[in-house]
C-alpha cells in the first residue's frame, strides 16, 4: 500500500529491474514499490552531491558514486 492507496502492479514498467531513491527524499515510497513489485532497491542515489564536501574532485566523485550505485545494485 502506499500513500494514494493500493499499489497497483500494473504501473510499474515492464522490464523495470530496480528503484533507486534519491539521498534527498523519504525513500519510503521506493521501499513499498519494489515490496510490492519484487524490483530490487538499489541504494540512495545522490546526483546533487549534497554529502559531498566542495572541492576540485567533487565532481568526478559525484559521478563515481552514482556509478557504483548503479553497478552494485544491477550487477548482483
Amino acid at each position: 500500500e502506499c500513500a494514494f492507496g493500493v499499489l497497483d502492479p500494473a504501473i510499474l514498467p515492464r522490464g523495470l529491474i530496480a528503484a533507486f531513491p534519491e539521498a534527498q527524499h523519504d525513500p519510503v515510497q521506493a521501499e513499498r514499490l519494489t515490496q510490492a513489485s519484487g524490483v530490487k532497491l538499489g541504494p540512495a542515489l545522490d546526483p546533487e552531491g549534497s554529502s559531498l564536501t566542495p572541492s576540485a574532485d567533487a565532481y568526478e566523485i559525484l559521478l563515481r558514486n552514482l556509478a557504483d550505485g548503479l553497478t552494485a545494485c544491477l550487477s548482483e
